[in-house]
């Protein structure tokens, strides 16, 4: 992912035109990342869809998660998603959910190291709160 987002950055100007962009070094190593990270999610997808026929009744679980909402979901014609739709849908959640957390993790210890009035409190719950368990310092 860190690669493909470099590409994307560093993608100059001149470079804007796929037909360029694909012939050049970089792209021909971004398509090779783009094809690796949709194999993954592929992977992923026919996995589940074939633990899904063995199951064969998802209806009793108590929790459907991302991946089983999108593999049983049908439309009124009775028709599912492609599965280009369900890739894309999976490696937006995939991959688009790591920068998002490590976004809001990093504002949070900025925000709590700008205001340590705040950053007391928290330490002071997060203490009451392991009080007794073996990770406390």
């Amino acid at each position: 992912m860190y690669r493909l987002l470099d590409s994307v950055f560093s993608r100059d100007p001149i470079l804007a035109p796929d037909i360029i962009f694909y012939r050049t070094k970089m792209g021909k190593k971004f398509k090779q990342d783009c094809d690796f990270v949709h194999s993954v999610a592929e992977d992923i997808i026919n996995n589940r869809r074939r633990s899904l026929e063995i199951e064969d009744d998802v209806s009793n679980r108590k929790y459907l998660d991302f991946l089983d909402i999108l593999l049983t979901a049908k439309d009124e014609n009775g028709a599912g998603l492609s599965d280009i739709d369900i890739r894309n849908e999976l490696d937006t959640f995939l991959f688009e959910g790591h920068d998002t957390t490590a976004s809001a993790i990093s504002w949070i210890l900025y925000s709590l190291a700008k205001h340590p009035e705040y950053q007391e409190k928290c330490r002071k719950e997060i203490n009451d709160l392991l009080q007794g368990t073996t990770c406390r310092n």
